[in-house]
């Protein structure tokens, strides 16, 4: 009868003993966030541009010119990035760059 009772008991101590090690964790790092970091959306109301335009149709409003950056004041500045050689001054679509609408879908 002995025994059954020490079993319980050090069966309890190490559930004790784990629930409070398991209580003392370090808390998990706040998970990547990647919508924060991924390629802004067309606007519904271009529907259908790209297809239209190509890149040259969004380099209209969202590029760079001597005058303005970017050409239309209301429209998000085209990332260094997407210009050649990363250089805004070239005032050239990286050639890598030239099919938005893979990384910028449609809202």
């Amino acid at each position: 009868m002995r025994r059954p009772v020490m079993i319980a008991l050090c069966a309890g101590f190490v559930l004790a003993l784990g629930a409070g090690v398991a209580g003392c964790a370090v808390p998990a790092e706040k998970a990547y966030d990647a919508s924060a970091h991924a390629p802004a959306l067309m606007p519904a109301s271009h529907n259908g541009r790209f297809a239209e335009l190509g890149a040259q149709g969004c380099y209209g409003c969202h590029g760079s010119s001597d005058q303005a950056d970017p050409l239309l004041a209301s429209a998000p500045k085209m990332p260094a990035d997407h210009y050649s050689n990363s250089e805004p001054a070239s005032r050239e679509i990286d050639p890598v760059r030239m099919q938005c609408n893979t990384c910028h879908g449609q809202e």
